[in-house]
């Protein structure tokens, strides 16, 4: 999936990823940026990209890019515990679909692996409201698939926190854009254009090309005009 493509990005000639490292503040520097960290180690660099969460990224703004971080530190999150079960494919009685939407439910959606058929299992992802007791998770997925608890293959379960847009996200993402305007700096995450990876994707797509909009690309195949 997407952890072999990250893989590969990884593996390319010039790429260093440092893990388990406390980023502290982003500044500003006279040559472009300086990441620094809990214990006291500095990166530079003439470009910057910013993809974290939603606290960590109003965060790390705060002090250099004000205007930037309070418009992201207005946009809400919400916790979603997530509960993911294989079934097998004789004992469901759902037709395939790529996701369900309930409207009003103890889970905010479902997620299927239908979109990429197994032709043995089906598996689901669940994604509940917090403050349920796991009992009463595993239970109400048995009733929308129509099966017991014990029928259940494998159970993988996760707690994560997700941006939550409101209404007027259009008019914070405007804002968000225009405070970046000019700036050398990226801002990249499931909180602006989409939670999905198309959406991350794109946005990373168009990040760069606005931070890189004064780069000046060489010419390829044409030798150099003599002086005079």
């Amino acid at each position: 999936g997407l952890q072999g493509v990250l893989d590969a990005v990884a593996a390319l000639p010039g790429i260093r990823i440092e893990t388990g490292v406390d980023v502290r503040a982003l500044r500003r520097t006279e040559a472009g940026f300086e990441a620094i960290a809990a214990d006291g180690r500095r990166w530079q660099a003439p470009l910057a990209a910013l993809a974290t969460s939603v606290d960590q990224a109003a965060r790390l703004l705060g002090d250099d890019w004000p205007r930037t971080a309070a418009e992201i530190g207005r946009i809400g999150s919400v916790a979603v515990d997530s509960v993911g079960v294989v079934l097998a494919r004789t004992r469901c009685w759902m037709p395939e679909v790529a996701f369900l939407v309930p409207v009003d439910d103890l889970f905010h959606s479902a997620v299927t692996r239908d979109p990429f058929p197994d032709p043995a299992r089906r598996a689901f992802t669940f994604h509940f409201k917090p403050g349920l007791r796991r009992d009463q998770r595993l239970a109400r997925m048995a009733e929308v698939l129509r099966v017991s608890i014990d029928e259940f293959g494998a159970i993988s379960e996760r707690r994560v926190v997700l941006p939550a847009p409101r209404v007027d996200h259009a008019a914070r993402l405007a804002a968000i854009d225009t405070s970046l305007a000019g700036e050398r700096l990226a801002v990249v995450g499931n909180y602006l254009e989409g939670l999905a990876i198309e959406d991350c994707v794109q946005r990373a797509f168009s990040e760069w090309r606005r931070v890189t909009a004064d780069a000046v690309e060489p010419v390829r195949g044409r030798a150099p005009s003599p002086a005079g």
